[in-house]
């Protein structure tokens, strides 16, 4: 019977621990946090180059672009809860990747975010954008 429970127990911690919810218990603006992936409805592209989010302060964040930059101000309503406006690309040394522009119009649609274990996940109306800390 122990042998039972220890192994009933051990499946519990592994399946509870994997997607642990932190987003109450984190602050996602003292952190930089890299670009896994976007999903726009069903397609979903993961970027060829490093993409990073940092939050330079209260209201601004910045996201490097394959080129340029972008930044806008965000937000953050309450935990789990943003709204981001005014992201656009910040430097102009070239145009644009097919992947910076569905980046570029996706990111402003977000409205929720919640971070699961070292993954902060930002969701709208059909968008999915996932970053690793």
């Amino acid at each position: 019977m122990s042998k039972i429970a220890f192994v009933l127990t051990i499946f519990v911690f592994f399946t509870t621990s994997c997607k642990k919810d932190v987003t109450d218990e984190i602050d996602i603006t003292e952190y930089s946090w890299v670009l896994e992936y976007i999903k726009i409805d069903s397609d979903k592209t993961k970027p060829d180059n490093k993409y990073t989010l940092s939050f330079n302060n209260d209201s601004i964040f910045t996201l490097n672009l394959s080129i340029n930059t972008g930044g806008g101000k965000y937000e953050i309503k309450s935990k789990g809860n943003i709204s981001v406006f005014n992201y656009e690309p910040l430097s102009e040394l070239c145009c644009e990747n097919d992947f910076d522009k569905d980046l570029l119009q996706s990111f402003p649609k977000v409205n929720k975010y919640e971070v699961l274990k070292n993954d902060l996940i930002f969701t709208g109306e059909d968008i999915k954008i996932v970053f690793k800390k």
